[in-house]
């Protein structure tokens, strides 16, 4: 799908580790994600994103670190045969870096979006929080959405944003009916 020129896009969190975290484990993502984004600001198109977006996008640059150290080999190989399924051991055999020890790459990839004069945090309009909890309820019921994606559509649905860039296909798949276009990468 193609974005017209001057286009307001929202950013899920996905991309938003793709396109800015200083290490990744999937480095041809992480090219398309810059590529994606350099299209974007050449069609003049607003980039968006709300603090719930940073939340997670946060927790995805501490991610992608990978694990601190590995304490047992065969429960983290087997944690991550059951994640490939969307599962997860308790106790994954590894000791994930804190948000402290990763702070320094979360403040340099802040700093570097917020940086860009196209990207925008965007909320609920003012006045309208209200209407906009009770959007997110009915995004819940009408699209079966988790409690945070049913925000994440509210914000866009309530801003009149047609696009979202996201690698969930779960996400995406639901949405679909609601008028918003869904643009992977």
């Amino acid at each position: 799908m193609t974005i017209p020129a001057n286009a307001i896009v929202y950013c899920d969190a996905n991309f938003l580790v793709a396109y800015g975290a200083r290490q990744t484990k999937q480095s041809e993502r992480q090219k398309r994600a810059q590529i994606l984004f350099a299209e974007l600001l050449i069609k003049g198109c607003q980039i968006t994103a709300s603090p719930l977006s940073f939340d997670e996008a946060w927790n995805g640059v501490r991610l992608e670190a990978g694990p601190k150290k590995i304490k047992s080999k065969t429960r983290f190989r087997l944690n991550t045969m059951l994640n490939k399924l969307g599962l997860c051991l308790i106790n994954s055999g590894n000791v994930e870096f804190s948000y402290d020890d990763v702070l320094s790459d979360i403040k340099n990839f802040t700093k570097n979006l917020l940086g860009s004069p196209k990207f925008m945090i965007i909320q609920f309009p003012v006045s309208q929080e209200k209407r906009g909890v009770n959007q997110s309820l009915d995004n819940m019921d009408n699209f079966k959405l988790q409690p945070r994606d049913s925000f994440h559509l509210s914000i866009m649905q309530l801003n009149s944003i047609k696009y979202i860039i996201t690698r969930d296909n779960n996400f995406g798949n639901r949405i679909k009916k609601s008028g918003i276009n869904i643009l992977s990468f």
